[in-house]
Order: C-alpha cells, then structure tokens, then sequence
C-alpha cells in the first residue's frame, strides 16, 4: 500500500455502523478520507491533510487550527499506542460543523490516571476533550475510532 492516500468516500464507508452511516447522510455533505503508515514521520502528513482539505472546503481561521490540533494529538496517540500499521483520518463536513475521526487496528490503551500532572506526555485527549463540542472513543477488538466534533 503507499504510504498515503487520498480518497472521498460514500454514505456506506467501510468501518462504519448503520447509526454512524446514518448520522454521516444526515449531517455531513462533504467527506475526506487519508490513510497513512502509522509512523512519526506521517503525522506532518494528516495535520497538512486536515489543513489542505478544510482550505478546499472554505473552512479557514481558528477551526482550521483547532482541527490540525486535534489531528495530530489523535494520530500521535494511535502511532504511539496502538501498534496499528496504518492509521486513517477522516474528515467529514457541512456548514455547521466539522467531524475529524481517527481509526486505527491496534490495541487500546486507556489514558493514564495521572496523565494531568505528566510534564509533557498523557493530555492529548485531555485536549481533544477541552477543545471539541463534542468526542468519543470507540474502542473494539479490530482497534480504535475516535471522534471529535467542531462546531463552526
């Protein structure tokens, strides 16, 4: 597989449950999908993804920073702590809001209890948390989804 791609996907992606395909028909008129090696050196790769795609949808200013955060805290967390060999952001927009997903097929890990008080480790999703309407982890025995909502 290259190291990336670049694809739209339809209202029946693969990875997504009826509700989930549902909520995605209903809310979201525009997708964008990339997946990359789970490696370092491809996190650059989904923040510039994440930049590039919402400048193309007309999305600039603060979400567009927020969004890039997110994107890298989620993909660092899932090449540093799944095992995954892949990891693939989706990307997922409308007028009013913009839903940035991260999945992978390594294993969860719960965040440390202690991960506050970490001086620079542990509050990715601490930040995730604090900087989106809305998220959720979806941890499974084929590995990791996990979502956040921005609101524009």
């Amino acid at each position: 597989m290259p190291p990336s791609t670049l694809s739209p996907a339809g209202p029946h992606a693969p990875g997504l449950n009826d509700a989930e395909t549902q909520i995605a028909q209903r809310q979201h008129s525009r997708r964008a999908i990339c997946t990359l090696d789970a490696t370092p050196a491809h996190v650059p790769r989904a923040r510039a993804f994440a930049m590039d795609t919402l400048t193309a949808w007309g999305v600039t200013g603060e979400i567009t920073f927020t969004a890039q955060l997110i994107v890298s805290e989620l993909v660092t967390n899932a090449v540093r702590h799944s095992g995954a060999d892949i990891v693939r952001v989706t990307l997922d927009g409308d007028n009013a809001e913009v839903s940035i997903t991260v999945s992978d097929t390594g294993t969860w890990h719960a965040p440390r209890e202690d991960a506050e008080n970490l001086p620079e480790h542990g509050r990715g999703l601490a930040m995730v948390k604090e900087s989106s309407a809305h998220h959720h982890i979806d941890p499974s025995q084929r590995g990791t989804r996990v979502w956040a909502m921005l609101k524009m």
